[in-house]
């Protein structure tokens, strides 16, 4: 786990500072925002990876998805074959996870994800659990109410292979299918990176 303070670097000229006290806040106190924003980063330490063990365990609330060995869906579905390419089980940093097998785009990677029911509140934050293992940029881009592909901040890619955990926050999910049949993607990721785990939840 992460000291009380880190400063992580999420764009080139961007660098912020969490606190676990502001976290603890802004996950319980609702705030309404008018652009989406990156509201917690975090390197797990180890291969478990505190996400997938919290949503295996059934303590965090909204849906959720799981991909290790076996797939476990709570309300994220994870497309297996968007024809941009096959999502299968690898081996990454230690631990089983969902990785691009055959992409049909050169040099990006996109998995796609739908969600059972739409969240009940406006502002949801996303959060994934991903293996860095190239040096790249990620982004997750969502169906919002101004279109299909509205895209979150990218983040920065060092190639550490590490498990991260990353929380976006939208306030403007429409949640309609509006990313090629599918509510959010993550994407342009380079060959290697793999995701353990994505949670929604409403704030």
């Amino acid at each position: 786990m992460t000291q009380a303070h880190d400063r992580v670097r999420l764009l080139p000229s961007i660098t912020i500072q969490t606190s676990w006290v502001l976290l603890a806040s802004a996950l319980l106190l609702p705030v309404r925002l008018t652009a989406q924003e990156v509201v917690h980063t975090e390197r797990l330490l180890r291969s478990s990876g505190t996400l997938t063990d919290r949503l295996l365990a059934g303590v965090v609330p909204g849906a959720s998805g799981v991909f290790g060995r076996d797939f476990t869906e709570r309300g994220v579905a994870l497309r297996r074959d968007s024809g941009e390419g096959k999502v299968e089980v690898i081996e990454a940093g230690g631990r089983y996870a969902a990785g691009m097998v055959d992409s049909k785009i050169e040099g990006a990677h996109y998995y796609y994800f739908k969600l059972a029911e739409k969240p009940k509140a406006e502002t949801v934050d996303i959060s994934v659990e991903y293996f860095d293992a190239a040096e790249g940029t990620v982004t997750l881009s969502y169906d919002g109410a101004q279109g299909g592909f509205m895209k979150c901040p990218e983040i920065q890619l060092t190639g550490g292979h590490t498990w991260n955990l990353i929380v976006f926050r939208i306030p403007d999910g429409k949640w309609t299918g509006g990313c090629n049949g599918a509510d959010f993607r993550i994407g342009n990721a380079p060959a290697g990176f793999a995701i353990g785990a994505v949670a929604v939840r409403a704030v």
